[in-house]
């Protein structure tokens, strides 16, 4: 794994090429990703200074989450709206791999409707949001599958009665790893 190097000296008084070390062993205090480190000179009347080095352990998290490949977003309810299927219908409720979701909303089941052909079924998929719908970030089961779903487009499930919610969203893009 690549560590990106960021570092910060909080003086002004000595020049670099009198640095004789870092000593990047021993942090004297940590700070989220942040350490701070002494940094050692030649001449023993100038100040130790510190030296903040960035820990970048979640770089290659990070390059990986910007990767990823993009997908469209839209929201679905159980109204005949979302689905076409009214409460009388047998198929009413039903993913395309027979899990009910009558009764269920996102709180208790995270399912999305994905391109069969791009996203297999039954696999776990995670999404990134952007700031405003990062509360949707999270991983789902790709269990169903939709007429207009297309290509690099998935229709997240919002419970059954929340066709309000789901105009509310509208479209949104969100960043996609196929877990399993």
């Amino acid at each position: 794994m690549k560590k990106m190097l960021v570092i910060i000296i909080i003086t002004t008084t000595v020049f670099f090429d009198k640095v004789n070390e870092i000593d990047f062993k021993k942090p004297i205090l940590y700070y989220r990703h942040f350490k701070v480190y002494t940094m050692k000179t030649k001449y023993a009347n100038m100040k130790t200074l510190y030296v903040i080095k960035l820990q970048l352990e979640k770089q290659k998290e990070v390059q990986e989450i910007i990767d990823l490949p993009s997908f469209k977003i839209t929201f679905y309810d159980l109204g005949i709206e979302s689905c076409g299927k009214s409460r009388s219908n047998p198929g009413y409720g039903r993913t395309a791999t027979g899990l009910s979701l009558v009764g269920r909303s996102i709180q208790n089941i995270r399912i999305i409707s994905v391109d069969p052909r791009v996203v297999p079924l039954h696999s776990k998929v995670k999404l990134i949001f952007k700031k405003q719908f990062n509360f949707l970030s999270g991983v789902y089961l790709a269990e169903d599958i939709g007429g207009a779903i297309k290509g690099n487009h998935f229709d997240l499930y919002l419970g059954e009665s929340a066709s309000r919610e789901a105009s509310d969203y509208g479209v949104q893009y969100a960043k996609v790893k196929i877990i399993s």
